[in-house]
């Protein structure tokens, strides 16, 4: 099965899973968010932010839903929208992009 989304599905098997406080030195998903975007490449985020967008232009309807049966976060994610925007926004303020 061909992956569409191969940086979300890194970031949340990697980076954003059970063991996240443990990989990225923080007790907060907020924390592990800064930590990745410090670890990662301009074009690594841009791409990133491509696949959310995307995903998301996917399903417009059920966005939670979808991402909650691609993906199986290991981490609580209410909402794939406002984790979209709290990303774009740490990626934004970091200047790498």
């Amino acid at each position: 099965m061909e992956n569409d989304y191969p940086l979300l599905t890194n970031l949340m098997d990697a980076w954003l899973n059970q063991d996240y406080d443990y990989i990225c030195e923080s007790e907060t998903i907020e924390g592990a968010i800064d930590y990745y975007i410090y670890h990662s490449s301009p074009n690594i985020l841009k791409e990133l932010l491509l696949e959310f967008e995307n995903f998301l232009a996917m399903h417009p309807d059920d966005a939670d839903k979808a991402f909650e049966e691609n993906f199986h976060p290991e981490v609580i994610i209410p909402s794939i929208e406002k984790f979209t925007i709290l990303f774009k926004e740490k990626v934004t303020a970091c200047g790498k992009i």
